[in-house]
């Protein structure tokens, strides 16, 4: 499985570096139990000797594993340098895939589906311009218009509130689920497209699908299809 590591971009570096999707297109609508130890007996043999000094208070144990429901608000949760994430494929090993480009180093990889000619692009890392002030689905939806101007001419962040909804995806291991955002659209010749996204402010990075189809195949078939089959997401400590 494919795994993230500390690979830093902008939105707009990686707009220009993913988005070979086609223009002219339109939009279709954990927690811990406390532990504790006995208290040290202390007796001293004579008088001024000093007591041992107690046991140190007890901390609760980092957490190992993230929450099962990563909601958009649950993100919040995952505190940077602690965490990594990326996402798990089983793409290699299926001979109905076939690597369009292999991850450089820099967390972009792309496949394509052989049984539909669908094109698979995939980031995973770091996001160096993204409001981390804001919540997680904004955060996202910022993504996803940054993106869309690259599908869509004249695309908007007005375009992606209006058409992008909530999705989501299995985590590795399971069981569990994270929030995504999803946009979708067709494009001249019949063809379809969609963005797809999950940013984690706490963490300043995020994971990234955007799939281009031809004529007579379906992009939210094929993320149907991923999700069920194919891909997970990884959100473990470092």
């Amino acid at each position: 499985m494919n795994m993230s590591t500390q690979r830093r971009v902008s939105m707009i570096t990686l707009a220009a570096v993913i988005l070979l999707l086609p223009g002219c297109s339109s939009l279709t609508p954990a927690s811990t139990e406390p532990t504790s130890t006995p208290q040290a007996q202390a007796t001293p043999e004579a008088e001024g000797t000093a007591s041992p000094a107690p046991d140190p208070t007890p901390t609760a144990a980092a957490p190992t594993t993230a929450p099962s429901d990563l909601s958009f608000e649950a993100g919040s949760a995952l505190a940077e340098g602690d965490w990594d994430m990326g996402w798990g494929d089983a793409f290699a090993s299926d001979p109905t895939f076939s690597v369009l480009s292999p991850d450089g180093g820099d967390g972009y990889y792309s496949y394509t589906d052989l049984t539909t000619q669908c094109e698979l692009y995939f980031f995973q890392g770091s996001v160096t311009d993204m409001d981390r002030s804001q919540n997680d689905r904004v955060i996202s939806d910022d993504f996803l218009a940054t993106m869309l101007l690259g599908t869509v001419d004249g695309a908007t962040r007005e375009d992606v509130t209006a058409h992008a909804y909530d999705d989501s995806v299995f985590q590795h291991p399971g069981p569990g689920t994270a929030a995504t955002r999803t946009i979708w659209g067709t494009s001249e010749g019949g063809g379809s497209w969609l963005h797809s996204t999950r940013m984690f402010g706490a963490l300043g990075a995020g994971v990234y699908v955007g799939i281009n189809c031809p004529a007579g195949q379906d992009a939210q078939g094929e993320l149907n299809k991923l999700i069920e089959q194919y891909i997970r997401l990884i959100v473990a400590p470092m």
